[in-house]
């Protein structure tokens, strides 16, 4: 076992809590998601991903009503590695 300074042990304890917490500020996995929540989760306008999705840079399908964008959770870890 690795012997380790306080200061660093609050420092890996805190680095654990904050991506718990984007986790958390980020909700559930869905299957897909709207214009509006992946451009929450990109901090991009609604316009910019709608736009993505127009042009193909960002992978979609349209929505039942075929009008909506849809994101599927792969093409939005994607995106969010690859970014735009």
């Amino acid at each position: 076992m690795d012997v380790v300074s306080e200061e660093e042990f609050q420092r890996v304890v805190l680095d654990r809590l904050e991506r718990l917490e984007r986790q958390v500020q980020h909700g559930i996995v869905r299957d897909a998601y709207t214009v509006d929540q992946v451009a929450g989760r990109l901090g991009l306008s609604a316009w910019t991903v709608r736009q993505s999705c127009n042009t193909g840079r960002i992978a979609a399908t349209k929505a039942r009503n075929g009008r909506d964008w849809r994101i599927s959770h792969e093409e939005l870890v994607r995106v969010e590695a690859a970014g735009l």
